[in-house]
């Protein structure tokens, strides 16, 4: 973990805990965030990111103030930097047909089994297609 990373999340985990005013924690991660990114820090930057969606969501009113401060301390006590950006999107417990076709395509899309869980950014795991 960076120690801009530390500093950061020591930052949050103040905010979190009271002991920042909303003032102060805006100063202080304000200065933080601008480092980040003028020193290309990933980890620092990603972490950065998850705040301001947090802060967006907050903003919007999507998020009270608890729920704010809620996010805060799980991002501050991450300690293994899976920061994820908002809620986990859970797809899946459709039934789809046998042969099901999307469009005019040879795809078969296979019955999901279990729902997935999208988390983070999302990939590719495994890819089939099935030519007729």
């Amino acid at each position: 973990m960076s120690t801009l990373t530390q500093v950061i999340k020591h930052c949050l985990s103040q905010y979190a805990s009271g002991d920042l005013t909303p003032d102060s924690f805006q100063e202080q991660f304000s200065a933080a965030f601008q480092r980040a990114f003028l020193s290309s820090d990933g980890e620092a930057q990603t972490l950065c990111e998850a705040v301001e969606w947090a802060r967006s969501d907050f903003h919007n009113g999507q998020l009270s103030l608890e729920q704010f401060r809620e996010e805060m301390r799980v991002l501050a006590a991450d300690k293994q930097g899976s920061v994820l950006f908002g809620q986990p999107l859970v797809v899946g417990g459709f039934a789809c047909p046998s042969g099901f076709m999307p469009s005019d395509t040879s795809v078969r899309v296979p019955t999901p089994l279990s729902p997935v869980v999208l988390m983070g950014e999302p990939c590719v795991l495994r890819e089939t297609a099935h030519v007729s």
